[in-house]
């Protein structure tokens, strides 16, 4: 489980621009910080919308992340992120995380979605090697 919460959070630094000072390379994934600040408003504004048996209240995650805890960043990702980042991104393969976020896929979509998601990771890897530094090892096996 933490290992998944792990790979939120360091999602969520990816597409900020601040995951161990990779930078976007040649891509264009980053938010402009105006975007992530309103994604981050709207976090904390949504708060009062998801029943608390969801997980407890997400902060800003504009702002200081360090507060944010495995379980925040576990709701985020499954209750916020498909809506806050909905049109957000400058082409389509970005949404790769958002099929992940699904609760009742069937055995023959994940595995459909495990090979979507292992060629992505050798088209993203075939750009540029520092892009393993962010990448589940064992996932296109």
């Amino acid at each position: 489980m933490h290992l998944l919460e792990n790979t939120i959070k360091n999602y969520i630094g990816l597409i900020c621009g601040d995951f161990k000072d990779l930078g976007p390379g040649v891509e264009s994934y980053v938010l402009p910080s105006a975007i992530w600040k309103e994604i981050g408003s709207a976090t904390a504004i949504s708060n009062d919308t998801i029943p608390s048996a969801f997980g407890r209240r997400v902060p800003n995650v504009a702002e200081d992340r360090t507060y944010m805890t495995a379980e925040a960043h576990l709701v985020w990702a499954t209750m916020y992120s498909r809506i806050l980042l909905r049109g957000r991104f400058s082409q389509e393969r970005y949404y790769i995380w958002h099929p992940c976020t699904i609760l009742n896929l069937k055995s023959s979509e994940l595995s459909s979605l495990r090979r979507r998601i292992a060629k992505y990771l050798v088209t993203q890897y075939s750009i540029t090697t520092t892009v393993a530094d962010s990448c589940i090892p064992d996932l296109a096996e």
